[in-house]
């Protein structure tokens, strides 16, 4: 989108998490933070599948300073995917060069099985600026 003045890396949260309803779990977001400041993209209880341009015009004005070769997306797994969609097209269609996401990889548990509890991200970055599909 536009690059606004700021150098600080930013963290763009597709979503916000709603408490999972079997024991009120939300994702630990806190590890995105070493990435650069959280901020959200729709609201916990936007559902982006049942009104795809009010979905579009919100997703423009919270993305109105994305830097693709700064700052970060972040999918927290919670939400509608609808949301991933609809930001992923909106910065495709935009003319980004890059998106670089956040990608949560589960670490192991003092019982040696994976579990959140020492998971971490890591940045993956896609470049689109010259994506064509050959179908």
């Amino acid at each position: 989108m536009t690059q606004d003045n700021s150098t600080s890396p930013k963290v763009f949260i597709i979503q916000q998490s709603t408490p999972r309803a079997s024991d009120g779990w939300t994702p630990n977001l806190e590890p995105a933070t070493k990435f650069g400041a959280l901020h959200f993209i729709f609201d916990a209880s936007d559902k982006p599948h049942l009104d795809p341009p009010a979905a579009m015009k919100k997703a423009i004005g919270r993305l109105r300073d994305f830097d693709g070769e700064r700052d970060y997306l972040c999918w927290s797994n919670f939400g509608d995917p609808a949301a991933m969609w609809s930001v992923v097209m909106l910065l495709a269609g935009t003319g980004t060069d890059t998106i670089r996401f956040l990608y949560w990889s589960r670490g192991k548990g003092s019982d040696g099985r994976m579990s959140n509890q020492n998971g971490f991200y890591f940045p993956v970055e896609i470049s689109i600026r010259n994506l064509k599909y050959k179908g």
